[in-house]
């Protein structure tokens, strides 16, 4: 692929990748009763679904941070016009270190791979190895998919408080799953149609049908009266 088709496509991308949660999913929610994304931090995520490298892209965005993101080097040769969007292979350690360094917070997907929904059982050593060489804090980053109430599925965000760069692996896999914890908890104890408490609304997706067929029943509504 030339460098010129690549920086073309990456280009586009940014549409493309918001066109796709709009259209791919109900909705995307911050959880605000959290904590505020620190000014340059390891940030370390599960990696349970499809939408994460888009949501990783949305709170860059929206947040205006100074964010890269690591990506397995395979498929980084796949994907080659994610690089002009700060993204980096997980074999260029000192580009990460350099990064952390300079003011620029990193993501990385500490398990290593896409793993099934859940807990974060184990994760791989580069977090805490890259922290302690930058010598940044860590942050945990979790990222939720579901199906609740409505036709498509709607994805949470949540950020925890910081650890130190010293943190340990199973100290990075506690902070990750709390974080979880506290999505689950919330959609266990909301309407599934409604937006939980203490989250904020970033992106309001893709309608059911039943909500594009709504002006029948408002239609039905008037008339009964």
């Amino acid at each position: 692929m030339s460098n010129w088709l690549i920086r073309r496509i990456a280009g586009v991308m940014p549409w493309l990748i918001q066109r796709s949660l709009r259209r791919g999913l109900h909705a995307v929610y911050l959880r605000t009763d959290g904590q505020a994304l620190a000014a340059t931090a390891l940030l370390t995520a599960n990696h349970h679904s499809w939408w994460d490298g888009y949501l990783v892209w949305l709170l860059r965005e929206r947040l205006q941070a100074r964010m890269g993101l690591i990506m397995r080097a395979a498929q980084l040769d796949r994907f080659r016009f994610f690089r002009p969007m700060g993204v980096f292979s997980d074999r260029e350690v000192r580009q990460a270190i350099h990064r952390l360094k300079h003011g620029e917070s990193v993501v990385i997907f500490a398990e290593g791979k896409l793993c099934p929904p859940g807990v974060v059982r184990e994760i791989r050593p580069g977090s805490a190895f890259l922290a302690r060489k930058a010598q940044v804090p860590i942050q945990p980053l979790a990222l939720r998919v579901v199906v609740r109430g409505a036709q498509h599925p709607e994805a949470f965000i949540s950020l925890g408080p910081v650890l130190p760069a010293t943190a340990s692996a199973e100290q990075i896999v506690a902070a990750i799953n709390h974080e979880l914890a506290q999505i689950e908890q919330s959609i266990a104890h909301s309407d599934p149609e409604q937006m939980p408490p203490g989250y904020t609304c970033w992106v309001a997706g893709a309608q059911g049908l039943h909500e594009r067929m709504g002006w029948i029943d408002r239609l039905w509504q008037g008339r009964a009266k």
